[in-house]
């Protein structure tokens, strides 16, 4: 017997909206920035990074190292039993 969870989403609409629609400019661009160089400074958030997670180490070697298009059409059909 399979067990299958679903899990539930729920949306609530806020009456007050947090963001405001604004025209972007750079100046307004300028004040975020700044405001988030305050936050950082203050440590009340941390600096963004950028990570390269996307692969595992063995994931990654395959991607630089590449595939033909035989053997990703070979993997499929060893996987489906074609």
């Amino acid at each position: 017997m399979e067990l299958v969870l679903e899990r539930k989403k729920f949306f609530r609409s806020s009456l007050n909206p947090t963001h405001k629609e604004e025209t972007v400019t750079y100046e307004i661009l300028q004040q975020h920035k700044s405001e988030q160089q305050r936050l950082i400074a203050a440590g009340i958030i941390e600096s963004p990074k950028i990570t390269d997670d996307v692969f595992t180490s063995k994931q990654e070697s395959e991607f630089i190292k590449g595939r033909s298009v035989e053997e990703v059409f070979d993997n499929i059909a060893k996987k489906y039993s074609l």
